[in-house]
């Protein structure tokens, strides 16, 4: 069972992605905890605050309420959700009251945990996230993120897209999100998309095709495999998402990296308008 552990801070579209998540676990075994941090997007997206990870002595200056009252206004968060399972949730809620995602350095092992945020500012994600002096949220966390879009409203995997470039962890990356697909036999396509399909490329896929085989018998079958040649990525990626029901997109993070000049005229996955699984392992 994976541990989805599911930020908030009290907004509509937290209460919006907890709803997600508790719809998601009907169908997908889930350990769902929540962590409260009250910056985890006033800190991300806000220009006045700046774009440095909050430490405990910037919090506490902040942060007004004592833990009772936030935990008394969580609770009141969870019982006007729509969603069910509220009494799990608040037996597993987590208040974080130093530097953002600080509370994972105690978990001992990440292996089967991925972290759960609502999308942040669609225009300025990739720069906020991605700049070399401001907030590299996947720099400092060694796990996947899944972002779940703003009114994105619950829908069980139809297909997966799984877009490669080719890197080492692509079979542990595929081996987490079969695991994700596979208990409702969710297909997962695994895309390359390139300018121009070559037999370096061909063999490259037939060989991650082959290592996934070899290793992860169980799901193997839920895959497939294609190189696609374009010169327009991200309209690429939005037009297999819409042909082929996709409901779940899987990208690398060191591929989302280098793909940075390429979505930022769009900003991040804005086209996509599903959510984004993005994977990094510790």
């Amino acid at each position: 069972m994976k541990k989805a552990i599911v930020y908030i801070d009290l907004s509509e579209r937290s209460k919006q992605v907890l709803e997600y998540v508790m719809h998601l676990r009907r169908f997908i075994p889930l350990e769902v905890h929540l962590v409260y941090n009250i910056n985890i997007y006033e800190y991300a997206i806000s220009s006045g605050l700046g774009m440095g990870i909050p430490y405990a002595d910037t919090l506490d200056t902040i942060l007004l309420d004592d833990r009772n009252e936030i935990k008394q206004k969580i609770h009141r968060f969870i019982e006007e959700s729509s969603c069910w399972g509220k009494t799990e949730l608040k037996e597993n809620l987590k208040i974080e009251t130093g530097e953002l995602f600080g509370s994972l350095k105690n978990v001992k092992s990440l292996r089967h945990n991925f972290v759960i945020i609502p999308e942040l500012d669609k225009e300025n994600f990739v720069d906020q996230f991605f700049g070399m002096d401001k907030f590299e949220v996947l720099d400092y966390l060694n796990i996947p993120l899944l972002m779940v879009p703003n009114d994105y409203h619950f829908n069980i995997f139809k297909s997966i897209l799984f877009l490669t470039d080719f890197h080492k962890d692509d079979l542990d990356a595929i081996r987490f999100v079969s695991r994700l697909a596979l208990p409702i036999k969710a297909p997962i396509r695994v895309i390359h998309i390139t300018p121009k399909k070559d037999l370096i490329l061909l063999e490259k896929m037939r060989q991650l095709k082959n290592n996934v085989e070899t290793n992860l018998r169980t799901h193997a079958a839920l895959l497939s495999y294609e190189i696609i040649e374009s010169n327009k990525f991200a309209q690429s990626v939005d037009r297999i998402t819409h042909d082929k029901e996709v409901s779940l997109l899987v990208i690398q993070a060191i591929l989302l990296k280098s793909c940075k000049e390429k979505l930022s005229d769009l900003g991040v996955l804005k086209f996509a308008k599903l959510p984004v699984l993005i994977f990094k392992k510790d």
